[in-house]
């Protein structure tokens, strides 16, 4: 039988390393680009740029695949302006023009990394793949634009599966969102505060458990979307006590000043379980204890 083909883009990216690597570990051999390039796994992943139409062409006529997973996206921050141009440039442009050079070459399989941010509006629990969408975000209007796009063009030739990824989080996350600010701030001795009674809502999934979904969604022949998440909501201040065992020494104070945002927010996974029968196997407590160790375990290395 032969094995199956698969380029990841974002290969380098925080999801994309650890689905590089599980694939890898599998023994498939997958491809990878990004836009600077680099090693993941002990392999080489390609410098290549999704907003450049021309140069995906001529990497896919070097290198044909039958899957592409698309991990490839460009999240802004809020104060730097420019980065709401880049973030539709990558995130809608450089998913048109990877669709159309996957239609061009044949590919047989797209798996599109979409969020939760294209249906997470305040106060939004047990969310179903068909509910409405409601982007509150920029972010989340061009992660929406991609799922469009990708539909419209796999519809020509090529099965298409979305997969909409929760709050991730794990080891070699940037410092961006709650969780990984709070570890951040432990691991470096720095107080953790939480905005008043921490009581607002995510839901936090770990990243092998995104990696392993990823694969076993992606690698099947079902169509169309899939949340991938915990299922559960899990409080700020859920948060802060967990990490606050894990590490006692920890500085965790609240401030009533700065009022919590009030967001709610979690999935329904239950189309994920009954049509694949997955199910995050961590739980918070464990997905936070091999994130601390892996923190702990690269300050250690760069002694």
């Amino acid at each position: 039988m032969q094995k199956q083909r698969i380029l990841i883009t974002g290969a380098t990216g925080f999801v994309g390393r650890y689905l590089f690597t599980q694939l890898t570990e599998q023994g498939r051999e997958p491809i990878g680009i990004s836009k600077n390039g680099g090693t993941v796994a002990g392999r080489p992943v390609a410098a290549a740029d999704i907003t450049d139409e021309k140069a995906l062409n001529a990497f896919l006529d070097q290198n044909p695949v039958d899957y592409i997973f698309h991990l490839a996206c460009f999240i802004p921050r809020i104060q730097n302006k420019d980065d709401f141009h880049n973030c539709w440039l990558v995130n809608a442009f450089g998913t048109r023009n990877l669709m159309r050079a996957a239609v061009a070459h044949g590919v047989k399989r797209f798996v599109y990394a979409s969020s939760q941010t294209v249906c997470n509006g305040a106060h939004r629990t047990n969310v179903k793949e068909d509910d409405i969408e409601a982007p509150n975000s920029e972010y989340g209007v061009t992660k929406l634009a991609g799922e469009h796009l990708c539909k419209i063009h796999a519809a020509r030739s090529m099965s298409l599966i979305i997969l909409r990824y929760s709050s991730v989080y794990g080891f070699g996350q940037l410092p961006s969102v709650v969780l990984s600010i709070f570890v951040e701030k432990i691991m470096n001795h720095q107080p953790v505060t939480v905005w008043g009674d921490g009581g607002s809502t995510y839901d936090f999934v770990y990243v092998k458990d995104v990696a392993e979904a990823t694969i076993l969604t992606g690698l099947s022949d079902q169509t169309g979307i899939f949340n991938i998440g915990s299922g559960r909501e899990t409080s700020v201040k859920t948060l802060a006590d967990a990490l606050k065992k894990l590490c006692p020494r920890a500085v965790i104070t609240y401030d009533p000043s700065r009022p919590d945002a009030g967001r709610r927010f979690c999935f329904n996974i239950e189309k994920l379980q009954t049509t694949f029968g997955f199910t995050p196997r961590y739980r918070l407590a464990d997905g936070l204890r091999e994130y601390l160790n892996m923190f702990h375990e690269s300050i250690c290395l760069k002694k």
